[in-house]
């Protein structure tokens, strides 16, 4: 709980503080920047800034009021933390479309203050236009972890079941490269679930 009020009054701090005026009208190509901060597990405040487009701030509004919802109907999602998608911290795991560390960069790390967390590629989009949009499920082709563990697994979360056989499965140590992954036939969307522990 205390955790969840430090990271609750940094937030709003951070939003003071780095949106003391109003915001200036911008078009959905302007990129418009976003701070993360975060306290370790030691106490010190770290923070991130990228730039988002305007359509990619909706996006996220939309997803916290879908939340805002489901928790006031009493609808719950996975009580395991989140991974943070961030390309620029060190720690960061690395997912590639591609064989060989080639194609789209998917990047995710753990929260420092959790011990494990967990990233649902089936709801992370490629970057690539196509219709109907592809997802990361099943499209990881390679990978280079940062300082934690973890594996991509085929599971199934609402009731928080993993499978290792015959579904896919791909267990990585920290610091370990993957130069190919193959698909599994019969399992197109799978691995669907990357975790990393510390």
């Amino acid at each position: 709980m205390k955790s969840s009020c430090a990271w609750m009054l940094i937030c709003a701090v951070g939003l003071s503080l780095g949106c003391g005026a109003e915001a200036p009208q911008t078009s959905d190509e302007e990129l418009i920047p976003q701070t993360v901060a975060w306290v370790n597990d030691d106490g010190t405040l770290e923070q991130h800034t990228s730039y988002v487009t305007r359509a990619e701030l909706q996006a996220q509004a939309s997803a916290r009021e879908a939340q805002r919802i489901a928790a006031l109907e009493g609808r719950t999602a996975s009580q395991i933390p989140s991974l943070i998608i961030d390309c620029n911290n060190s720690n960061t795991l690395w997912l590639f479309s591609g064989t060989n560390y080639t194609g789209a960069k998917l990047c995710l790390y753990r929260n420092p203050v959790s011990s494990v967390g967990l990233a649902d590629l089936s709801r992370i989009q490629l970057p690539f236009i196509s219709f109907p949009p592809r997802y990361w499920a099943g499209a990881v082709r390679s990978l280079s972890a940062g300082i934690d563990a973890g594996n991509l697994a085929t599971c199934d979360l609402v009731p928080a079941r993993c499978y290792t056989a015959p579904a896919p499965y791909v267990g990585f140590t920290a610091w370990q490269n993957i130069a190919s992954i193959s698909a599994v036939p019969g399992y197109p969307n799978a691995p669907n679930t990357a975790w990393l522990n510390d």
